[in-house]
């Protein structure tokens, strides 16, 4: 059987939850990324595909129609995925840290 190319999971986990939240700053906070990471990985998810998944502009992401057909071809399986790896996994409890740190010098 021939090897199927998949994209990065991170990569895809950042569109879909962009396009869910519907901004990019409330995808990286629930991602516990800065921005520009976020928009790092979805730039590494559109070289993947080959396609524009969004437009920028200063502050917004809009999903162009090529992303709209990308999320509703892999949304259902995404959310399979989600739903399978939950109903294999022992109880699992994710516990989040975040930290306030003053920079010193």
């Amino acid at each position: 059987m021939p090897s199927r190319r998949l994209p990065p999971l991170r990569a895809l986990e950042a569109f879909m939850r962009t396009v869910r939240s519907g901004s990019a700053r409330g995808a990286a906070d629930e991602l516990g990324l800065s921005p520009s990471a976020l928009s790092r990985r979805i730039a590494n998810l559109e070289e993947f595909v080959g396609k524009k998944l969004f437009t920028r502009a200063r502050q917004s992401m809009q999903l162009t129609d090529d992303g709209q057909n990308f999320y509703e071809a892999v949304s259902p399986h995404f959310d399979a995925l989600a739903r399978a790896v939950e109903g294999q996994s022992e109880k699992i409890s994710l516990l989040r840290l975040h930290l306030g740190v003053l920079p010193l010098f």
